[in-house]
Order: structure tokens, then C-alpha cells, then sequence
């Protein structure tokens, strides 16, 4: 069995240009799920404990506080965080980046990307779509990449989020599932392998839900490089969970990143 922990980056919500800039919603919707075969959790576990650790022995961050990707590169009110110049935030954002995936060589990462200004799939006014469309096909790659590995049986654990609407989208999934054909059509095939509805998680209190928050954040950075952190390579701290990557989620991505 695998477990398959989500977390996201920005947030669902339609671009509205008659909106103030401050006002948008995030130009991108990003989900990550860190994807850990159940034989492996409790040595995972192990080693997340043993690098947050790590971490507070050498920039003193607490082992008990949220470690969020965000508020690594802007602290805001993370008073821990806050006694940390740029440089130093960023170095303990690529340590753990780092030792993740040294540590959790047998995990796989899975990433769907929504770029609201060019999306790829239909839009409407109905905010939903975005959520809705970018974890159905999120919930379809798992379902590929268990059974792929011998048709295995797997369950999602998310960063609270919007339950009902994926609840109902899973169950709905296990009985018509449309599957756009390469010349057309469709045809239906049902989930089988996920098993269970998504069972929601504080992020706070899940070490495993931390570790796709610093990813997803890390990914949205890549993609949307800003200059003032260029020289910290803050652009690049996506690149050092390579190995990790389910690369074969996407056939036109080299990091199999999905992008809708």
C-alpha cells in the first residue's frame, strides 16, 4: 500500500481583471503529493524526525513548529523564522530540501501545476473548476502510478482543504471517470485503487504533509522566479528533489510535472 501526502501552493481562485491587484487570487495552483509505500513510513518518519533535528541544531529552528516553504522565503510572523537573515533561511529551505531526498530515496513526488494566465484546460466562471479539474487529474496519476506497480491499493492523507468537494470527486471517480482518447472520445475507467475518501490532515501536525508544502512552494519559485531572490538560487531549490520526482506523471515534462 502507499500513502500519498498533499499539500498545495496559491489557491484555486479565478483571475478577475476588473479586480485590484491586491485583491487576485494567486496566478498559480499548484498540488504535490509525497507518495510513501506503507513498509517505508516508520523509517520515513525517522528520518524526517532526525533532519528537523538537524535543523534545530544548526539554524535553531524548533522541531515542534510548521515548516512552511512561504514563510521560509518571507517570515512574516514566524518569530523563528525572523532571526534568520535571507541567506540563512534559504540555506536551511535547501538542507532539508536535501536530506529529504537522501532519506526518502524510495519516496516519489507527484506534481500538477495550473497556470491561471495560460491554462490549458476550460475555463469558466466558476471558481470550483480549477480545484476540481487539477485534482481529478492529481487523483488520476496516482491511480496510473499504483497501478503501474502491480496494481497496488493506495490512500490520500491532505492539508485541510476543501473535503467535500474531494470527497465527492474520488467517489464519483470509482464510478464514471470519462479518459480523453489521443484522437478523440473518451472512454470511462473507474479508480480501483485508491482506496477510502482523502482523509484531511492539519499540517502542523503531520511531518509528511510539511515535506509537500516545502516542495510544492519550492516548485511554484521555479516556475515564477523572482529577481530579488535569484542570487540566493531560491529559483533552483525545486531541482534538488530531482530523484525524486515522478517523472513519469507527465510525457512533456522532464520532471513529469503536470501542467494544466
Amino acid at each position: 500500500m502507499y500513502l500519498m501526502y498533499v499539500d498545495e501552493s496559491g489557491d484555486p481562485g479565478i483571475l478577475d481583471e476588473s479586480c485590484d491587484a491586491t485583491a487576485q487570487p494567486s496566478i498559480h495552483y499548484i498540488l504535490t503529493g509525497l507518495i510513501v509505500a506503507d513498509v517505508d513510513w516508520k523509517e520515513y518518519l525517522s528520518a524526517l524526525v532526525e533532519i528537523r533535528r538537524n535543523l534545530r541544531r544548526v539554524y535553531g529552528y524548533p522541531i515542534r513548529d510548521e515548516l512552511k516553504g512561504s514563510e521560509l522565503i518571507n517570515p512574516r510572523d514566524n518569530e523563528a523564522l525572523r532571526t534568520l537573515n535571507r541567506q540563512k533561511r534559504t540555506e536551511l529551505y535547501y538542507d532539508f530540501l536535501n536530506s529529504m531526498t537522501l532519506r526518502l530515496n524510495r519516496a516519489r513526488v507527484l506534481n500538477v501545476h495550473v497556470n491561471k494566465a495560460q491554462p490549458k484546460y476550460h475555463a469558466t466562471t466558476d471558481s470550483s473548476n480549477i480545484e476540481e479539474w487539477a485534482w481529478k487529474c492529481f487523483i488520476q496519476r496516482f491511480e496510473n502510478f499504483l497501478k503501474k506497480d502491480g496494481s497496488q491499493t493506495g490512500i490520500i492523507f491532505a492539508d485541510d482543504t476543501n473535503e467535500v468537494k474531494i470527497r465527492r470527486l474520488l467517489r464519483t471517480m470509482r464510478h464514471y471517470n470519462p479518459i480523453p482518447r489521443k484522437y478523440g472520445n473518451t472512454y470511462s475507467a473507474p479508480v480501483a485503487n485508491i482506496i477510502e475518501d482523502p482523509v484531511m490532515r492539519d499540517s502542523k501536525q503531520s511531518y509528511f504533509v510539511q515535506v509537500s508544502d516545502m516542495i510544492a512552494h519550492s516548485l511554484y519559485r521555479k516556475l515564477y522566479p523572482k529577481g530579488g531572490y535569484r542570487r540566493y538560487n531560491v529559483d533552483r531549490l525545486f531541482d534538488l528533489v530531482d530523484p525524486v520526482l515522478l517523472k513519469q506523471a507527465s510525457v512533456t515534462d522532464s520532471q513529469g510535472i503536470v501542467h494544466l
